[in-house]
């Protein structure tokens, strides 16, 4: 960033935000629409109502591996066919494939999940754990250590580390 800055300082500025600066999450976009800002990083799942369309890619099995995901997700918002993306240029577009479950209680089968409250990334995710018996709480991954340490979590779902 330093580096691109100094280069033609009138030509083009990058200015970093971290998450934190702006919240909710669903107002990531709101800096590009009001021209304040020119690229962002945002995460359609937690802006479920402008992007309808993304929990269908979030179904489990889906896709044989990320990178499939990762076509398939950018073909998709490239042909328009996507809602919530057609006043946007998308740089790039990327999917998790599967989450694991981790959990402060013992946790070795599934009717362990049972009156738990789980993190979960979505509405998909939410669903699937509810019919577990686990109480799901949609909570950004920048939230769960919070949640975890004030106890208002008993577990999370985070992505499934992809293995050489």
């Amino acid at each position: 960033m330093d580096a691109v800055n100094n280069e033609q300082p009138d030509a083009l500025r990058i200015d970093v935000t971290f998450g934190s600066g702006i919240r909710p999450l669903e107002d990531r976009l709101k800096p590009i629409m009001d021209g304040n800002a020119d690229i962002t990083v945002a995460t359609p799942t937690y802006a479920q109502s402008r992007f309808r369309d993304n929990a269908v890619l979030q179904l489990p099995g889906l896709f044989r591996d990320q990178i499939e995901s990762i076509r398939a997700y950018k073909a998709l918002v490239d042909a328009g066919v996507l809602s919530g993306y057609q006043d946007l240029f998308v740089l790039g577009a990327f999917l998790s494939l599967g989450e694991s479950i981790h959990s402060r209680k013992p946790t070795a089968t599934l009717s362990d999940l049972r009156g738990q409250n789980i993190r979960v990334n979505s509405d998909i995710e939410a669903i699937t754990l509810r019919r577990f018996g686990a109480n799901p709480v949609i909570l950004p991954i920048t939230q769960t250590m919070d949640g975890l340490g004030q106890g208002t979590i008993d577990g999370v779902t985070i992505p499934t580390p992809r293995r050489p």
